[in-house]
C-alpha cells in the first residue's frame, strides 16, 4: 500500500504535521480547512492501514509508523524539488515508452514519474511492467526506448542504478525438514529471482519443489501466508507486514542476498530518451 500512499500532498501534509504539531497550524500552513486535514490523514491511514497520528486536546503526535512513513515523506518532497530545479529551464517533450520490471520495489518510482508527468505536461510517458528477459527484447526490437530490469549481483545487462535486500517468506519453522524438498512459491519462466532461488538451494545442497507459481505478486504473497511454500521477495514488499517474515529462516535457508535494478536504452535514443533516463539515474541512484 505504499506506493498508493506516496502522493505528493499527502507527504507535504505529513512534513508539516511533524513540524506544527496541530491541525489547526497544518491548514493555515497550506491553506486548508481543519476538516480538509483531519481527512487526508484519515485516507493516509486507510491508504497503509496504520494508525499515523496520536491526536490530543492540543496538539498531533506521529505514531512509529507515522514516523517511518515521514522518513518517505521527507524524501518524495526532496526529489520533488530535485526534480523542479533540474528541470525548471529544460522542458522534457516527446514520447518516452518505458519498461520496468514488477519486482522494482523502490517506493518513490511512482511519485516520481507522476511528478514528472506534471512537470512537463508535452512529455507523453508510456509505462509498462513486464519480465526482464522480455523487456530486453522489447527494447532490441526497438518497441520500447529504455528499461529498468533485474539481474544478479555482477551481471552487466546494463547501467547499475540501485540495489536491494532480499528476504525469505513463509512459515519457515514448518516447512523447511531437514530431509525433505523444500516447498517453494514462485514466479513462473523466465525471471531473475526464480533462477536465483534455485541457484542458492542447490549451492546449498538442498533439494527444492515448486508447489505454486503466479506471475501476480499479490497472489504469491496470499500463497505464501496459506502456507503453500517459502519464496523470496524485495524487503520493501514485506515492509508493514512483517509477520511474513520467518524469524528462523536465516537459520534454516541460505542468505538471500540482494537483486541488482539496471537503466539500459539504446545508444541513438532521442535527447528526450537520454533526459529521462537521467532522472531516473540521478532518483534511484540515491535511493
Amino acid at each position: 500500500m505504499l506506493n498508493r500512499a506516496i502522493d505528493p500532498v499527502l507527504m507535504e501534509m505529513m512534513v508539516c504535521l511533524a513540524e506544527e504539531g496541530s491541525f489547526t497550524a497544518v491548514a493555515e500552513r497550506m491553506h486548508l480547512t481543519q476538516q480538509a486535514v483531519s481527512a487526508q490523514v484519515k485516507r493516509l491511514e486507510a491508504l497503509t492501514g496504520q494508525q499515523i497520528v496520536i491526536r490530543s486536546p492540543h496538539d498531533v503526535h506521529l505514531t512509529q509508523a507515522g514516523e517511518k512513513l515521514l522518513i518517505y515523506a521527507r524524501q518524495v518532497m526532496a526529489l520533488a524539488e530535485r526534480l523542479r530545479l533540474q528541470f525548471s529551464s529544460a522542458p522534457l517533450e516527446g514520447t518516452v515508452r518505458f519498461g520496468f520490471t514488477p519486482g522494482l520495489g523502490a517506493p518513490m518510482l511512482f511519485p516520481v514519474l507522476s511528478e514528472i508527468r506534471r512537470l512537463h505536461p508535452r512529455l507523453e510517458l508510456r509505462c509498462e511492467t513486464g519480465r526482464t528477459k522480455n523487456l530486453l527484447y522489447k527494447l532490441e526490437a526497438g518497441k520500447l526506448d529504455l528499461i529498468i530490469g533485474a539481474q544478479a549481483i555482477g551481471e552487466t545487462g546494463g547501467e547499475t542504478l540501485c540495489r536491494e535486500r532480499l528476504t525469505w517468506v513463509g512459515d519457515a519453522e514448518r516447512l523447511v525438514q531437514p530431509n525433505a524438498p523444500i516447498p517453494l512459491v514462485m514466479l513462473p519462466n523466465p525471471t531473475f529471482l526464480r533462477d536465483h532461488v534455485f541457484k542458492l538451494l542447490d549451492d546449498a545442497g538442498r533439494a527444492w519443489s515448486v508447489f505454486f507459481e503466479s506471475d501476480d505478486v499479490v497472489v504469491l504473497r496470499a500463497a505464501v501466508q496459506s502456507g503453500w511454500g517459502v519464496s523470496i521477495f524485495n524487503r520493501v514488499w514485506v515492509e508493514g507486514n512483517e509477520g511474513l517474515v520467518s524469524d528462523h529462516a536465516s537459520e534454516l535457508l541460505p542468505d538471500a542476498g540482494y537483486v541488482e535494478f539496471f537503466l539500459r536504452y539504446r545508444n541513438q535514443s532521442r535527447n528526450v530518451v537520454k533526459s529521462f533516463a537521467g532522472v531516473l539515474r540521478d532518483v534511484l541512484g540515491d535511493l
